[in-house]
């Protein structure tokens, strides 16, 4: 499949449980989708309109050590951390805040998905007052603006808001990088794992260095590089490129 179409979004379908079979890390355990049909885990390939976060770049993967290693061209973007602190801080701006509901509820979607896009972000902390009234506890939000007939939060709002952050959250965990970014990754990444961008990927995914190979934790959703904006970076000499072995 990665030498029909050129790309290794297919190694990114990551079932996000225990590895029952110890199949290689960038091999998805496919019966994982049997075993909790009624909550299904929603990957980033499900998104209209879809991510690029490797822009139109192809893949130059190749398989070696008689296929158990993968080799391909990426780049790091930053390392995992686990203080969790710009979370808590309190801020009047809202790009930030807005920053924080795109990464639980999966980023803007296309208008046809997105009938309450506008006052989202409002809605989403109005919820999270609703449900963890704690959490928010001393916090000052900015003032969203709503329009005159959204005065009252409805119920399809509410359920349109919490599917859509399930389906995302679902065996995934909250992190924040050095450089802070912001994210939503597999339950298994741990401080010192890294955020990487693989050529002919349109997801970033989480990596973890072993010495003399990498293993793949699965995808991540990273607001500001889910739309291609890192290879612009890459251009300018921010990041190298390099290979990586993953086994």
């Amino acid at each position: 499949m990665i030498n029909k179409t050129r790309k290794v979004d297919v190694i990114c379908l990551q079932q996000k449980d225990d590895n029952r079979y110890n199949l290689p890390s960038r091999v998805a355990d496919w019966e994982r989708r049997n075993l909790h049909p009624a909550h299904r885990v929603m990957g980033l390939q499900i998104r209209e309109p879809p991510f690029i976060a490797s822009g139109i770049e192809y893949t130059d993967a190749k398989f070696a050590e008689d296929g158990e290693v993968l080799v391909a061209s990426g780049f790091l973007i930053d390392t995992i951390t686990v203080e969790a602190q710009p979370i808590r801080r309190q801020s009047r701006n809202i790009e930030q805040i807005e920053i924080f509901q795109r990464t639980f509820c999966g980023g803007q979607w296309a208008p046809r998905y997105s009938d309450f896009e506008q006052h989202r972000a409002s809605l989403f902390f109005s919820l999270t007052k609703k449900l963890l009234p704690g959490l928010l506890e001393g916090t000052q939000m900015p003032n969203f603006e709503r329009g005159e007939s959204d005065e009252s939060i409805t119920a399809q709002e509410e359920h349109a808001s919490v599917s859509s952050a399930a389906l995302r959250i679902h065996a995934n965990r909250f992190i924040v990088s050095a450089s802070k970014h912001v994210g939503l990754a597999p339950q298994a990444t741990q401080e010192g794992d890294k955020i990487v961008v693989l050529l002919g990927c349109d997801f970033p995914v989480i990596m973890r260095n072993l010495r003399d190979y990498w293993i793949l934790i699965g995808e991540i959703y990273v607001d500001g590089i889910m739309y291609g904006e890192a290879m612009t970076e890459l251009q300018s000499g921010k990041y190298t490129k390099s290979k990586f072995c993953i086994r």
